[in-house]
């Protein structure tokens, strides 16, 4: 039975039963067939040890073995374990000899095994970045599997062809090798199969801007990837999934898509968790979360790196360069250079972009311009609306003021977000041109909040932070996220650690006037007052030359100090504006209000400092005043009968508290209540999880 059936059983879901079944044959009894289909098992399950160990006694120069061993390192994301395994067998000819334990396959089974090895090969080549090379071995295995007709190494054949057409700007050439590859895989009756060519056709079409389609693709490659029980191919769906609702403006769905994508990867041990790594940075960067993009994209490149995945590298570099922009320009402009000297393929763009905002950032015109008209010409190559879009925009701040041009690059970028129905896009966009234009600045700021985006002062590198740029108001302290300080839309670097404390510090007083000795014992704790009086002096000295380096204002203007105590005044920071906006808004109950105020956080207070006990008592008040924002427009939007939006402020609510009970339920019942049943089930087990983590019985699924 699983000599003969156990492709079609793995095909129709049933690894687990596949696995019990090899469990159940004696040792002396098994043979080659049985220890192939055991592994594959354990390959679909994620089990990657348990599928090496049964086909260790295996010929690796045999394509039988060679393409199913090559495919538990591809899943696992090692890509050069992969492609050294596959190529000892990729010279093999009929005569390749058989594994030991079976009788020699039929010729018919020895052409597909082989039409698999080369379309597993194309695969990997394709993701090291090694296209002509992959379009060849793609070539090889579509003729070898036509003329064996092994629809299943047709399906996988043709995805290759999919992803290299598609690398070359043929996106109806890939559309017609993914129709034909889904119709394969559907005719041989795998859901496998089919919900890996689901879930590439969903990446594809992603990059072309056809979001709802992507969504679609996607929504059925997890259901086909849970029926067969693949936590890899689930997780990838989902990674796609999440890049889609991004470009439709459902950050919230989609940072949770892509924390769940993260956590499948990371249970099985595989490298692709790099991606969704890069996607939760892409999230964050997008809602101004400068910090939390920063550490997601700093743990992808190291997987990236690892692995020699230069589309995933340069993904990486490119996000780090637009978080740095705001702090270490000339950090930034190092990492746009390697991410546009990382490779060709589905990541250039990204990178040429990143560069050219970095570019801007220093004042260099000139480069800016050149990259902006290199991401234009290769964002038209690849059929990819969005980032033309944003190469556009780039376009826009390369160009002299006084021209006309911006307002006309500016406006031509806006009809394609409007085109490809990119709320996101949009907003941004909008707010740039009022910006320019000074008028209708506050509807376009409510739209920027509405659309998720925290706001100009908080983005990295990209289209916000080019107009932030533009205001030359005074200094202004953030101590929401990273803690940082800007002058005239600039960020200002610190020669001193102590100073930049003491303001922190300061900051976190609200404005009352606190003893010097205390200011000492916080910054030089334990030591003698005396010997700490003239520091402090030195550090005082140095947060006003750094708030007024002009001497613009009066001794006195941010900080005054006497012979006992010290106080801050007249500096703008993001906590009180925060904290301010949010009262005022839930005393009126108003929904504009309260999204602008919630749109404020950009994070826990001084979360680079996690360990400063001083820190708490504002940062506690914050994270609760933030929370009763959520509670709130989560309650108005199901009273609106709305759900899509009741379900971005619970989610948000889980981001930044997994035990919160009553926001798991009411997400439960607000997805049950919309018909979304297998959402609500997952999130059910998600709140199970969490309260049995903290010995508390959850409420039954019936009850919610």
């Amino acid at each position: 039975m699983i000599e003969r059936w156990h492709a079609s059983l793995l095909a129709e879901g049933h690894a687990a039963e596949l696995v019990r079944a090899c469990g159940a044959v004696p040792e002396e009894s098994r043979t080659c067939a049985v220890d192939l289909a055991e592994g594959q098992a354990r390959q679909v399950q994620g089990d990657w040890a348990g599928a090496l160990e049964c086909l260790r006694h295996a010929d690796p120069t045999d394509p039988a073995v060679a393409w199913r061993m090559g495919m538990i390192y591809y899943h696992r994301g090692d890509y050069k374990a992969a492609l050294s395994t596959f190529e000892p067998a990729g010279g093999c000819d009929s005569s390749s000899p058989a594994h030991t334990r079976s009788r020699p396959p039929s010729p018919s089974s020895r052409s597909s095994d082989r039409a698999m090895l080369l379309a597993w090969s194309a695969s990997a080549r394709w993701l090291v970045g090694e296209s002509a090379e992959a379009t060849r071995l793609a070539e090889q295995a579509l003729a070898l599997a036509t003329l064996c007709e092994d629809e299943r190494a047709a399906a996988c054949a043709h995805t290759a062809l999919a992803m290299v057409t598609h690398d070359a700007g043929d996106g109806a050439g890939s559309e017609r090798h993914s129709a034909l590859a889904l119709a394969a895989a559907e005719s041989a009756g795998d859901l496998l199969l089919s919900a890996r060519v689901l879930a590439n056709r969903a990446a594809n079409r992603v990059e072309e801007a056809r979001y709802e389609e992507a969504i679609a693709d996607s929504d059925l490659s997890v259901r086909r990837a849970d029926l067969v029980g693949a936590p890899v191919n689930a997780a990838i769906a989902l990674h796609n999934r999440a890049e889609a609702l991004m470009g439709l403006g459902r950050l919230d769905e989609a940072l949770a898509d892509f924390q769940r994508a993260r956590d499948l990867f990371s249970r099985v041990g595989s490298d692709k968790l790099g991606h969704p790594l890069a996607g939760i940075g892409k999230v964050h960067l997008e809602r101004g979360e400068l910090m939390h993009a920063r550490i997601g994209f700093e743990n992808s490149l190291k997987h990236a790196e690892q692995l020699q995945n230069s589309h995933l590298t340069q993904t990486a570099l490119a996000g780090l360069a637009r978080v740095h922009a705001v702090d270490d320009p000339a950090l930034a402009v190092r990492l746009a250079e390697r991410a546009v000297a990382a490779g060709c393929g589905s990541s250039r763009v990204d990178a040429l972009l990143a560069a050219g905002w970095v570019w801007a950032e220093t004042g260099d015109r000139a480069r800016a311009g050149a990259y902006a008209r290199s991401a234009r010409e290769a964002a038209a190559g690849r059929r990819d609306r969005a980032m033309m879009a944003e190469a556009l925009e780039l376009s826009a701040f390369t160009v002299a003021e006084s021209s006309g041009e911006r307002a006309e690059l500016l406006a031509s970028a806006a009809e394609i977000w409007a085109r490809i129905g990119s709320p996101v896009g949009v907003a941004r966009n909008a707010f740039a041109r009022a910006r320019l234009n000074g008028s209708g600045l506050h509807a376009a700021e409510r739209a920027l909040r509405r659309a998720g985006i925290r706001g100009p002062h908080s983005s990295g590198a990209g289209l916000l932070r080019a107009i932030t740029l533009l205001d030359h108001g005074a200094a202004r302290f953030c101590v929401l996220g990273a803690v940082r300080l800007s002058r005239r839309g600039s960020a200002v670097e610190w020669q001193s650690r102590k100073a930049r404390d003491l303001l922190t510090w300061l900051a976190c007083q609200r404005g009352r006037p606190v003893a010097r000795e205390a200011a000492m014992e916080i910054l030089w704790p334990g030591e003698d007052p005396t010997s700490c009086s003239n520091r402090l002096s030195v550090a005082l000295s140095t947060v006003r030359s750094v708030l007024d380096p002009q001497r613009e204002f009066g001794p006195g203007e941010f900080v005054r100090a006497d012979k006992y105590s010290i106080q801050l005044v007249g500096l703008r920071t993001d906590v009180e504006e925060f904290l301010s906006a949010a009262a005022e808004a839930l005393a009126s109950q108003d929904e504009d209000l309260l999204v602008a105020a919630e749109a404020r956080y950009t994070g826990d207070v001084c979360e680079d400092s996690p360990y400063a006990e001083w820190l708490e008592p504002l940062r506690e008040e914050a994270r609760a005043v933030h929370q009763a924002l959520l509670r709130e427009l989560a309650a108005l939007a199901q009273e609106a009968d709305d759900p899509d939006r009741a379900v971005r402020y619970l989610l948000r609510l889980l981001e930044r508290d997994s035990y919160d009970e009553a926001a798991h339920l009411d997400l439960v019942r607000t997805l049950t209540g919309a018909r979304r049943h297998g959402e609500a089930r997952r999130r059910y087990r998600l709140y199970a999880e969490a309260m049995r983590e903290l010995d508390v019985e959850p409420v039954p699924l019936s009850l919610t």
